[in-house]
């Protein structure tokens, strides 16, 4: 069916003269990234996979990953289109390919040290993107040998979102939250994504509304600032303050401050009480939180959250922590849970596990100030 499907265009052909321009020391990787990125910037992506490539790029409109391996053979790099199985399809390994399992196309091009994965379906994308579903997965390239290959691994860490929360609590109860968010690969593909979504008027209203007030309920937006946006390269940071006019709640002869930037596990791992098929986790968690409180004056911490190291499954681990620094407590927790397929006579064990870190981490903080 795609027989055909790749004419050469001479308009094409002096596009690609264009986008590539003075190119004589050139490795293929940066001719190529350069080719990436215009595909992902002028053509809206759909699934027109068997439509014709140039037809296609004159439109910029079609299947994405198509015009982009018309671009890149029309540019002399040798390329073949791949169907890759994704982590949540049948893992059942057949002869006889199943069209309803390798759904996924995505590019190899031959570089300057062997092969490169390409993955033209996120906008927002580095190149050499793969998404967490199909990094590392079995796959089937269409050439004239229907060779089997295995998809370039993906580690959990490239993937890392850290959190840095600065608390300045006052007498009353209220506070001023200060926060520092890093995404890293599929993170920041997304935010960038939902970003663009957003009139620029609208960014500090929408993310009050529909982010912050998840997380710090009562909380009013003072500043906003997102860096890394238009840089698919860079990591995007987004860095923002709130007033809260009441956090910690009066105990006695204390305040009390609720758990805060909670990952909450077994809501997403474990929402069930058992189950009779298996559990799929298809994008793994590396997350690490910092979160600093400090008070006025005279503040002391009469309970600070336990010590607890959990692990399960495949590698599955948090580390939770507290000390005290200078007259301000620190709160230091570590989430890493890789992609994983439970069944079903094990689900207890990652339920078991989720609700020990959920518990661990919703332990109240006891202030005297």
């Amino acid at each position: 069916m795609l027989a055909d499907r790749d004419v050469i265009d001479p308009a094409a052909q002096r596009l690609v003269r264009t986008i590539v321009g003075e190119s004589s020391g050139a490795t293929a990787e940066q001719r190529a990234e350069r080719i990436y990125r215009w595909v992902l910037e002028n053509v809206e992506n759909s699934d027109d996979v068997f439509g014709l490539a140039p037809a296609m790029l004159a439109e910029r409109n079609g299947n994405r990953t198509r015009v982009l391996r018309y671009l890149l053979d029309l540019a002399g790099l040798e390329t073949d289109l791949v169907l890759a199985r994704s982590f949540t399809s049948d893992s059942t390994r057949s002869e006889l390919a199943d069209d309803d399992t390798y759904q996924h196309l995505v590019l190899r091009m031959r570089g300057s040290d062997g092969w490169v994965w390409l993955h033209a379906g996120a906008r927002h994308a580095p190149f050499g993107y793969l998404p967490p579903s199909i990094a590392g997965m079995d796959a089937l390239v269409l050439d004239e040998d229907a060779e089997r290959v295995t998809i370039g691994d993906r580690a959990l860490e490239r993937d890392l979102r850290t959190v840095e929360v600065d608390v300045e609590l006052r007498r009353d109860g209220g506070a001023r939250v200060s926060v520092v968010e890093t995404y890293r690969g599929a993170g920041a593909v997304g935010w960038r994504g939902q970003l663009e979504e957003v009139p620029e008027g609208n960014l500090e209203q929408a993310f009050e509304a529909q982010y912050v007030a998840n997380l710090l309920p009562g909380g009013q937006l003072e500043r906003l600032v997102i860096t890394g946006r238009e840089d698919p390269a860079v990591p995007l940071v987004m860095r923002y303050d709130v007033e809260l006019a009441s956090l910690a709640r009066q105990s006695g002869d204390g305040w009390v401050l609720p758990p805060l930037f909670s990952a909450q596990l077994a809501p997403q791992y474990a929402p069930l009480a058992s189950r009779t098929t298996t559990q799929i986790i298809p994008i793994g968690l590396a997350l690490d939180i910092r979160i600093r409180v400090e008070g006025p004056e005279g503040t002391t911490f009469a309970s600070l959250p336990p010590e607890v190291t959990l692990t399960a499954l495949d590698g599955a681990s948090v580390t939770i922590g507290a000390s005290e620094d200078q007259g301000a407590l620190m709160v230091r927790r570590s989430y890493r849970i890789p992609r994983m397929r439970i069944p079903a006579e094990r689900y207890d064990e990652l339920a078991a596990f989720a609700r020990a870190s959920d518990e661990a981490e919703g332990a109240e903080i006891r202030v005297r100030m």
